[in-house]
């Protein structure tokens, strides 16, 4: 979570799925992901419809649908069989950076992000998220090589 409740939360929903072996199936994770996904979106167009200013806090990371939906992300996970791709292993290897640059960015970015795509078609929709993530694993591949220049050039410098 992003505050001290947010992660009591995690923590002790953890612990109870831990100390009474609370497991879902691949099938079960699919439908909660897919039922809460379809509750979020509903409530977020009809929010946007009527009070606009409360979209952003039903997105908190303590809105009960988001910790359903990562719980059932984290099943989904668990339950595949993993795959073995190194083309798509090294291409996805700075998906942090997502993450990362998304969030020093900041609400002001995600903002300027929902006024870009309001009113525009899904595919247009998808097409700026799916830019975005690109362009952060771009971006992390490029830090990614000048670390490696920093870390050889320190090495070398030690080595001397």
């Amino acid at each position: 979570g992003s505050n001290l409740l947010g992660l009591l939360t995690i923590y002790l929903l953890a612990r109870y799925m831990k100390l009474y072996d609370v497991k879902l199936s691949l099938k079960q994770s699919i439908c909660t992901w897919i039922i809460s996904l379809t509750i979020l979106v509903v409530t977020l167009y009809v929010l946007n419809l009527y009070i606009s200013k409360a979209v952003f806090v039903f997105l908190s990371y303590n809105n009960p649908l988001i910790i359903a939906m990562a719980i059932s992300i984290f099943f989904i996970t668990v339950n595949l069989k993993p795959i073995y791709n190194i083309r798509i292993n090294k291409f996805l290897s700075p998906v942090l950076m997502i993450y990362l640059i998304t969030e020093f960015l900041g609400v002001g970015f995600y903002e300027r992000i929902v006024k870009v795509v309001s009113g525009q078609n899904l595919l247009f929709q998808l097409g700026v998220v799916a830019t975005i993530i690109v362009l952060c694993i771009i971006i992390g591949h490029t830090a990614n090589v000048l670390f490696a220049i920093c870390y050889r050039k320190i090495i070398e410098k030690n080595r001397n």
